[in-house]
């Protein structure tokens, strides 16, 4: 089980949901997002081949760490839930039947099915590992991914 503020939850959740690909048949893996617990970090990456985009949390981690994929339609009920209980907490467990989030101080319960297909989702993590810095290059952003970059919310303020 995780533990952590819904602000921050909230943030990484309906940040990185929306970079997920829409539809994309040869690749379904990529229109999901992945959720990962290690240790007291949580790592949100969604990616649609184009633009990768990763949130990160700190909360307590009493369960064992976990690696699921789930699809963006099945978070919107969540993140309507977190909106709805700022300055909480939220628990995160994985069970049998998915991903479970205990939402606000009187533990809103929802399930999130998993979907298949994490296996092939470690690629998309080698688009973080861009150099910083002087050696760093220029990098080109259509109008429609800018739009998006432009969506992105801070909820812990």
């Amino acid at each position: 089980m995780f533990t952590l503020p819904v602000n921050d939850l909230l943030t990484a959740l309906a940040n990185v949901s929306m970079f997920a690909a829409k539809k994309d048949k040869d690749r379904e893996h990529l229109t999901g997002v992945r959720l990962r617990v290690t240790g007291p970090n949580l790592e949100v990456l969604a990616s649609d081949s184009y633009v990768a985009a990763q949130g990160r949390a700190a909360g307590e981690n009493i369960g064992g760490n976990f690696t699921v994929l789930v699809h963006p339609t099945a978070l919107k009920p969540v993140i309507d839930a977190l909106k709805a209980n700022l300055f909480t907490t939220a628990r995160l467990d994985l069970t049998e039947h998915g991903l479970q989030f205990f939402i606000g101080p009187d533990e809103l319960l929802l399930t999130v099915r998993t979907m298949d297909g994490l296996h092939r989702y470690p690629a998309a993590e080698h688009l973080f590992n861009v150099p910083v810095g002087d050696s760093a290059g220029y990098i080109h952003i259509d109008p429609k991914r800018l739009a998006l970059l432009a969506k992105l919310k801070e909820y812990g303020v």
